[in-house]
């Protein structure tokens, strides 16, 4: 039986959590001179994005516009909390 429950969490415990997880897990994600781990998720979208929606995919590689153009903000977005 699943039991799902509900969880009261501030943002900006919930930030720090993502930040400690970060830390601990993937430390050098975002610091490595070449950005090489980024890339690499760039490319998991990319794959991500032929395999869920292959003619979008087409499109955009039709008309050069690779995964670096819109995916970098949206990674920031997701990752990104405004903690007042």
């Amino acid at each position: 039986m699943l039991m799902k429950h509900k969880l009261q969490l501030s943002l900006s415990y919930v930030y720090k959590l993502f930040v400690c997880f970060i830390a601990k897990f993937i430390p050098n994600y975002y610091h490595d001179k070449d950005y090489y781990s980024i890339k690499s998720s760039f490319s998991l979208i990319n794959l991500l994005l032929k395999y869920h929606d292959p003619e979008l995919f087409y499109r955009l590689q039709h008309c050069i516009i690779f995964p670096d153009l819109y995916a970098t903000s949206r990674y920031r977005l997701y990752f990104q909390i405004n903690v007042i």
